[in-house]
C-alpha cells in the first residue's frame, strides 16, 4: 500500500486489519496483566485469570474490586495510545474499541459460563467510551497537523 505524504489510500486490506485487531487485543491483555500485577502485588493479593475474566471480581465493596476497576480504566488509556500509535485512523478507533470489548465479552462468557452482571457492563461501557474518545482525539490531532507544501533548501539541493 503506497503512502504519499501523510495520506493513506482507502483500500481495504483484511490482512492488515486482522493483524491490527490481534495485536490490539494482545497488547491490551498484556498491559492489563502488567497493571494488575503491579496493583495486586501492592495489596499483597495473588493474581489469577479471574481478575481479568471473572465479572464477579468487578465490585466496589472491597479494595480488590476497586483496584481491578481502576486497572481496567487505566488500561483503556493504554488502548487509546496503541490506536494512536499503530492504527492512526480516527474513523477506525470506534471499530477497534468495539471489537476488543466484544471479544472480551465472549471470552468472559466462556470463562464463567453465564451472562455478565450490571457492574461488568457499566465498567466496559465506561472503558469503551474512554478508549474511543481519547484515541479519536489523539488521532484527530495527528490528522490536523500541517502538511509542508515546500521542501527545505538542503532537500532541493539533493535532487
Amino acid at each position: 500500500m503506497a503512502k504519499t505524504g501523510s495520506f493513506q489510500l482507502n483500500k481495504f486490506d483484511p490482512i492488515l486489519v486482522s493483524s491490527q485487531i490481534c495485536a490490539f487485543q494482545s497488547f491490551l491483555y498484556v498491559t492489563l496483566s502488567l497493571i494488575l500485577i503491579l496493583g495486586l502485588t501492592f495489596l499483597n493479593i495473588n493474581l489469577s485469570l479471574s481478575a481479568i475474566f471473572d465479572f464477579r471480581q468487578i465490585n466496589v465493596s472491597n479494595s480488590e474490586g476497586v483496584l481491578i476497576i481502576s486497572c481496567f480504566i487505566i488500561n483503556s488509556l493504554f488502548g487509546a495510545l496503541f490506536l494512536w500509535t499503530f492504527v492512526k485512523r480516527r474513523k477506525l478507533c470506534l471499530d477497534f474499541c468495539c471489537t476488543y470489548h466484544f471479544i472480551h465479552f465472549i471470552i468472559c462468557c466462556c470463562f464463567e459460563g453465564e451472562f455478565p452482571s450490571l457492574s461488568y457492563w457499566l465498567l466496559n461501557v465506561t472503558c469503551l467510551v474512554i478508549m474511543t474518545v481519547t484515541s479519536e482525539y489523539l488521532c484527530l490531532k495527528e490528522e490536523m497537523k500541517e502538511i509542508p507544501l515546500y521542501q527545505s533548501l538542503s532537500t532541493k539541493a539533493d535532487l
